[in-house]
């Protein structure tokens, strides 16, 4: 598939799709097949926007999973933080420890009084 897809001509890449389509209709996976399916009957244009769509989603996810992590680690942190605070640790060794600012554990520190 990855070969076919490197090919500049267009009829020789449907033709080749085609034939991979007859010979392995019985052992091809049927997601397989429809992606095959898809390359037969999509122009240049429609895989330009396929392309341009899978790149928006791919950056998406990257973006959100990015955010997500941020937010889980940020919540962690204070947990721990606010663990560390309550058994009297230094705001020094939490900030160490956490990777949180001074400024924020002392933050932390100040809405716990």
């Amino acid at each position: 598939m990855d070969l076919v897809e490197r090919m500049s001509d267009d009829k020789l890449k449907g033709f080749i799709l085609s034939g991979m389509m007859v010979f392995g209709d019985k052992v091809i996976l049927p997601e397989d097949a429809e992606e095959i399916r898809r390359k037969i009957m999509s122009n240049p244009l429609e895989r330009m926007i396929e392309q341009e769509l899978q790149a928006a989603y791919d950056r998406a996810i990257a973006d959100t999973t990015k955010k997500v992590t941020e937010e889980v680690t940020e919540s962690v942190s204070s947990r721990i933080a606010r663990n560390m605070l309550m058994q009297g640790d230094s705001v020094d060794k939490i900030a160490m420890t956490t990777e949180m600012s001074v400024e924020a554990v002392k933050q932390l520190q100040a809405a716990m009084a």
